[in-house]
């Protein structure tokens, strides 16, 4: 089995994993909220390809990070005035067509809710951009943890 040096690995790495990521810009720029649903409009307002002459798509990466964000968003107000910060358990997602707009709605609707010994658990889904991108996971909200309030 060969061994590959950093040099190696550099050069067979994608670009955007490896630093690309670090220079999107995706914000939410509404948000609604009631139980048991979430919709976000998300707004790309930079991604790493433009600095190559190419808007390219809203990547997996950012796909992943949104469904954490608003699992959070969601748990810490369904907890509100006091909460926790959530930990994403388990997802999954499927990628149907890419997403190349710069404003689109993500649903995010709870399947369960679910108390036990150690916190609470929510499971959820996530619809990208009507359906262009599907995600299903869990987060946990740990009773352990520091309290965090909510300002507001």
């Amino acid at each position: 089995m060969q061994e590959l040096n950093d040099a190696d690995l550099t050069r067979l790495m994608s670009p955007y994993y490896l630093y690309g990521f670090k220079e999107d810009e995706v914000v939410i720029k509404g948000l609604m909220i009631e139980k048991g649903k979430l919709i976000a409009n998300l707004r790309v307002n930079h991604l790493f390809y433009e600095s190559k002459g190419v808007f390219y798509h809203f990547s997996a990466l950012q796909a992943v990070h949104w469904f954490q964000q608003l699992g959070i968003i969601y748990a810490r107000w369904d907890n509100s005035p006091i909460t926790k910060m959530g930990t994403p358990r388990k997802i999954s997602y499927k990628f149907i067509k890419y997403i190349t707009k710069r404003e689109f709605p993500v649903i995010v609707e709870i399947l369960q809710y679910r108390k036990t010994n150690t916190g609470i658990l929510y499971r959820m889904v996530a619809n990208y951009d009507e359906g262009n991108i599907f995600a299903e996971g869990s987060m946990f909200l740990p009773f352990d943890e520091e309290v965090v309030p909510v300002s507001g």
